[in-house]
């Protein structure tokens, strides 16, 4: 259970990188149209 726990905590921290990231892009995107 506990490793679970674990992993599901890496997982949303990746996938909140991922959202950072994807956000970045928009903005450089929109900036540069």
């Amino acid at each position: 259970l506990v490793r679970d726990e674990e992993d599901i905590k890496y997982l949303t921290e990746d996938r909140m990188i991922n959202l950072k990231n994807l956000m970045l892009l928009r903005m450089l995107k929109s900036c540069y149209e």
